[in-house]
């Protein structure tokens, strides 16, 4: 690119490639000489940071299409079912069909008609994103990591938990603790659980599920809905997790999020040629045993497991966090 005489402004195009942090360390500059027969570099060191934040249109966009036409206001949920929940709304008339149980008898004394109590699902609930950054969560499906779908997912179920009324908190962990946000509420807090979300990277590290769990259950003050977004492979990962789950899971409602593996079923299910493809096949089949196994066994201890292709993620992680509030689990 060449400069014009005189010139002293220059803007270069510069697109991110993935969500993270991008530092740029070092910037070269060189014009030649009038005549072409000579040039000049001069190096600087900027030294800039600059924070490259999660998709949130495209999770959006994935959001719409799975929760459907009703979700017109994309985060936005639906009115309040009055007569579900547990937060007082309004005294109506009673009516036949109504509960029973939801008649105000003291109040129908007064008034000489029967009078019901009508109870809306409560808001303000706190939900914590909890991710996992340890080196599994590296592999790419679909065109992205695993984490990366995670954030994306995180991102959008933020939003609508935020316009929901609903207060969000982050936990990023690995081997040790990388993230810790305390829920926030209020759609101002979306740019800031926005730029969080863009510095969470993944590490070369073996993730440590008893440190990372311990952490964020003496950082939680209340009864949260804890969204666990991970993976796993040995067994021995498998058991540590799933103790460190079913204790986090006595005191709050725990959603397990894991990507279902595209390769695995591939590979057990595929032809068989040659003694190489029968022991592909069995190991795939050993672990996609374990990893049923482990959903079973997390499901007994209060659990929600979910293991969706990467592609349903965010519709499926939405529409089971709505589930989750609508029947007042939190």
């Amino acid at each position: 690119m060449k400069l014009e005489p005189g010139a002293t402004h220059l803007e270069v195009m510069l697109r991110p490639r993935e969500r993270g942090t991008a530092r740029i360390l070092r910037i070269w500059f060189r014009w030649s000489g009038p005549f072409g027969l000579l040039y000049r570099q001069i190096e600087e060191n900027p030294g800039l940071s600059v924070p490259i934040l999660p998709n949130f249109r495209r999770a959006a966009q994935e959001a719409q299409l799975a929760i459907g036409s009703a979700a017109q206001d994309f985060g936005f949920r639906p009115d309040r079912d009055h007569g579900q929940g547990s937060e007082f709304a309004s005294m109506r008339e009673y009516a036949v069909g109504m509960d029973p149980r939801s008649i105000d008898w003291k109040r129908s004394a007064r008034m000489r008609s029967l009078l019901s109590k009508e109870y809306e699902a409560e808001r303000n609930h706190h939900v914590v994103l909890a991710f996992d950054t340890g080196h599994l969560m590296a592999e790419r499906i679909g065109g992205l990591s695993r984490l990366d779908h995670m954030v994306n997912t995180g991102l959008g179920l933020a939003y609508s938990a935020l316009k929901g009324g609903d207060r969000i908190g982050l936990f990023a962990f690995d081997s040790q603790v990388r993230s810790l946000v305390k829920p926030l509420g209020g759609m101002t807090a979306f740019n800031h659980i926005q730029l969080h979300l863009a510095a969470i990277e993944n590490s070369k590290d073996e993730t440590n599920y008893t440190l990372g769990m311990t952490r964020l259950s003496e950082s939680l003050s209340r009864r949260t809905l804890v969204i666990v977004f991970t993976d796993f492979v040995d067994t021995t990962t498998a058991e540590l997790m799933r103790e460190n789950l079913g204790r986090l899971a006595t005191h709050h409602f725990v959603l397990f999020v894991a990507l279902k593996d595209p390769f695995l079923g591939t590979i057990a299910d595929g032809e068989i040629n040659s003694i190489k493809d029968i022991s592909r096949s069995v190991t795939a089949t050993e672990l996609l045993k374990e990893r049923r196994l482990l959903f079973t066994r997390l499901r007994r201890q209060g659990v929600l497991c979910l293991e969706p292709e990467h592609a349903q993620l965010v519709g499926e992680v939405i529409s089971q966090y709505r589930t989750i509030i609508s029947r007042e689990l939190v």
